[in-house]
């Protein structure tokens, strides 16, 4: 089993996600310091002590995954559940590896563009999704016409999700909008529109979003927050397994929000 410097494998995830050029609500890289070297990575989209004890018992080095442990909006005072996670990763001497935007941003292994791939998305778009003046998701025609429900079946099939369909489409979804995760309020609805999309595809929409979608004939899909963001950091961990030669073990603990 091959093994890399805890720095070095920062470095190469640096290099391929650019989160430096992205202006986040967390720390990107790594967020708590574990051992040096690394030969086993657990990916998962999200932190909680379930999946902290999941990867003591199993001796793995890193955990990577899309939804860290900080936050700005986060007290500085730590008491559970913020203690019994910590406690669980330095007991453990374990590294909690962490990527927010860079891996919803990137085009070749972030969420939407894997996302993207499952519709095998054609003459992408990727100006789509602008957020803190950066553009993070993707828009692009199908293949071939689908009904709203046809593409939301896609995401149960590939993910396990149960999504929430809104089908204010006119008629079948031609060319569609993608942005994962909290991404569905209304100035994104209006980007769609503005793109000439049928439908927007994200993980979880907000009360007011669901009029404006109704107004503008626009088609919802909510998959899920944390279904749609698990893709990026399996399709990250499979590349590392590939390139590095460490061991990558991908982890779901079930979160239907």
């Amino acid at each position: 089993m091959s093994q890399i410097k805890t720095k070095n494998l920062l470095e190469w995830i640096n290099e391929l996600l650019r989160p430096d050029t992205f202006r986040d609500a967390c720390p990107n890289g790594i967020q708590v310091v574990g051992k040096n070297e690394i030969s086993s990575v657990t990916t998962c989209p999200s932190v909680s002590l379930e999946l902290f004890e999941k990867c003591a018992k199993s001796g793995a080095d890193a955990i990577l995954v899309h939804h860290g442990l900080f936050w700005d909006r986060d007290t500085r005072v730590i008491q559970a559940p913020m203690s019994q996670r910590l406690k669980v990763l330095l007991n453990n001497d374990l590294n909690l590896i962490a990527y927010h935007l860079p891996l919803d941003a990137n085009q070749e292994v972030g969420n939407n563009a894997k996302l993207a791939d499952l519709y095998d998305l054609q003459e992408r778009d990727w100006s789509f999704g602008v957020y803190h003046g950066m553009p993070i998701g993707v828009c692009g025609k199908l293949p071939g016409e689908m009904d709203l429900r046809d593409l939301a079946g896609v995401l149960e099939e590939h993910l396990d999700a149960k999504p929430v369909t809104f089908k204010f489409c006119k008629g079948p979804v031609k060319r569609l909008g993608i942005i994962s995760g909290g991404a569905g309020d209304i100035p994104m609805v209006v980007e769609c529109a503005l793109k000439g999309c049928d439908a927007l595809l994200t993980g979880e929409v907000f009360e007011q979003t669901v009029a404006v979608g109704r107004e503008m004939g626009i088609g919802l899909i909510a998959g899920g927050h944390y279904n749609t963001e698990k893709l990026g950091v399996r399709a990250l961990g499979d590349r590392m397994a590939k390139e590095l030669g460490i061991q990558v073990m991908h982890v779901d603990i079930p979160n239907p929000v």
